[in-house]
């Protein structure tokens, strides 16, 4: 499930940014730091993007990881956390139920 909502999630980031003027590339596969660089004619954005179907009153935060961390460092003006939230009944994830679901950024 995580590796399917992780994919959604980026697909759903990817759409926001173009929804803002940006554009989108997934880089998640470079070992760069970060899933998404999102540029528009001024500005490059570094995207880190996490997924959750917890409430918020349970959440657990995702950890970054040791290269996610030096990037946020070496680029903090640059480097943006998008959490996407699900809602999905946690006893029925599957495909089908993600591809349905409702969520928020």
């Amino acid at each position: 499930m995580l590796f399917r909502s992780s994919n959604k999630s980026m697909k759903i980031v990817s759409r926001y940014e173009i929804s803002e003027g940006r554009t989108p590339k997934e880089v998640h596969t470079n070992g760069v730091g970060y899933d998404i660089l999102s540029k528009d004619s001024v500005d490059e954005r570094y995207i880190e993007v996490k997924a959750s179907s917890e409430s918020w009153s349970t959440y657990t935060w995702l950890p970054l990881y040791n290269n996610e961390v030096k990037t946020l460092k070496k680029y903090p003006e640059k480097f943006y956390l998008y959490i996407v939230k699900f809602e999905i009944d946690r006893r029925n994830r599957n495909e089908e139920s993600l591809n349905s679901a409702n969520y928020n950024i």
